[in-house]
């Protein structure tokens, strides 16, 4: 965080270009933290032409999933339908995958069952597997199957969710998958390996300095 924050100030000074990028890796960092980053989505508009925006790289989509983190049902779900429309009109098809994914994580922690599950399905006809390719849909898999009380499902879809997560080094599903692991070892009734799985997460956002409990839930 300490060093995004640097490399802001030093962006200020070249150009719009240079900034733009430094002010998304901040609002990850910063939200992480469990702090704002209004100033950081007002600031972005400031710099980029609404005809340019895009939005995967935006710290708006940073915002909209800190009021996902934080239990802001509402206002999460009115920000990420609006990013998800202003996908869908631009045409953007990375960002509206992103968008459709974290409106599915969304749902998930809403305990939207059925929506999220339609999601996913959707996600399976799509040809969102070739935009995001990392294990994003198999841990969403994975924690649907746990909410539903599904746990050999729950159990297959984090086992491959983690694998696939080792294989391409993606920490942040990996500490997802890894999450529905250890609460469908709960709901299996093997308190040890859930304890295991759960401590793990705990240990590396801690470790990690993630400071907001909502992003990967464990304690």
């Amino acid at each position: 965080g300490t060093w995004a924050e640097e490399a802001l100030s030093l962006a200020r000074g070249v150009d719009e270009d240079a900034e733009r990028p430094v002010l998304y890796a901040l609002a990850w960092a910063r939200s992480l933290s469990g702090r704002p980053v209004d100033d950081l989505c007002a600031r972005f508009r400031e710099v980029t032409e609404e005809s340019a925006y895009y939005m995967a790289p935006s710290p708006e989509r940073v915002a909209a999933q800190r009021l996902v983190w934080r239990g802001s049902i509402r206002e999460a779900r009115d920000a990420l339908t609006h990013l998800l429309d202003m996908a869908d009109e631009r045409g953007e098809p990375s960002s509206y995958a992103l968008q459709r994914l974290h409106v599915c994580e969304l749902e998930l922690r809403a305990g939207g069952w059925d929506v999220a599950a339609r999601l996913l399905d959707e996600w399976a006809e799509s040809s969102d597997s070739e935009l995001l390719l990392w294990p994003m849909y198999e841990r969403c898999r994975a924690l649907l199957a746990v909410g539903r009380g599904e746990t050999t499902d729950a159990l297959h879809w984090a086992d491959e969710a983690i694998a696939r997560a080792k294989r391409t080094g993606s920490c942040w599903d990996r500490l997802e998958a890894t999450r529905a692991l250890g609460v469908a070892r709960v709901l299996s009734r093997e308190p040890e390996s859930a304890a295991e799985a759960l401590r793990w997460v705990w240990g590396h956002t801690e470790r990690e300095g993630v400071d907001d409990p909502g992003r990967f839930p464990a304690a």
